[in-house]
């Protein structure tokens, strides 16, 4: 079953619970290259699609509903995309409500930069504890880049979260794989939402 994060939660909290959820950072095995091997994902509920860095593989576990992408390095670190539904007009207010939200967690080293383009990026320190320290003893790093697309109607906009989380030793080297997913993400429109159920007691209207 996959949990109710992002909404259920409120969006901050439960970035929180999904960075932390990986926060060991633990190396998976490195799979087999194939020719088969997916190298470009699309989902069309959001209406996103990405194309995977090299080296990088799909989890099919990506725990959250809203994450639609997780993609696996063998070092530990982890590429996440996860999309939602939102009222906030421009990504920076998500990112402001995201950055207080996490820095009352114990996030450390909270830094926002504009940019890539509309994207708005939050750079931050995971909390030290026993289990995410590397072998330095510093903790892994994230890096989370947001946008909103904006929807038809009020609260029809979608909110777009891209997170690296990785050891703090190769954190730098995977700036370029993230910047990579990001760059070569690309939007259509979004499958329509079923239409709701007719109310207990109510008979349809023919």
């Amino acid at each position: 079953m996959r949990r109710r994060g992002l909404t259920g939660l409120g969006l901050g909290a439960a970035l929180c619970a999904l960075i932390l959820a990986g926060a060991g950072l633990a190396p998976v095995a490195r799979a087999q290259p194939s020719p088969q091997r997916p190298r470009h994902l699309s989902d069309a509920r959001w209406g996103v699609a990405i194309d995977l860095p090299s080296g990088w593989s799909v989890s099919q576990r990506t725990g959250y509903s809203e994450t639609v992408f997780l993609l696996m390095f063998p070092d530990g670190s982890r590429i996440s995309l996860s999309a939602e539904k939102t009222s906030a007009r421009t990504a920076g207010e998500i990112l402001e409500r995201n950055r207080r939200a996490l820095g009352q967690q114990g996030f450390l080293g909270l830094a926002t930069i504009d940019g890539p383009g509309a994207w708005r990026t939050l750079d931050f320190e995971l909390p030290v504890n026993a289990d995410n320290a590397d072998k330095n003893d510093r903790p892994g790093k994230v890096r989370q880049l947001y946008l909103v697309r904006p929807g038809s109607g009020a609260g029809s906009a979608i909110s777009v979260i891209v997170t690296l989380t990785a050891p703090t030793r190769t954190f730098a080297s995977h700036l370029g794989d993230v910047a990579f997913v990001v760059e070569r993400t690309t939007f259509d429109a979004p499958e329509p939402e079923p239409p709701s159920p007719p109310s207990p007691g109510r008979a349809a209207q023919p």
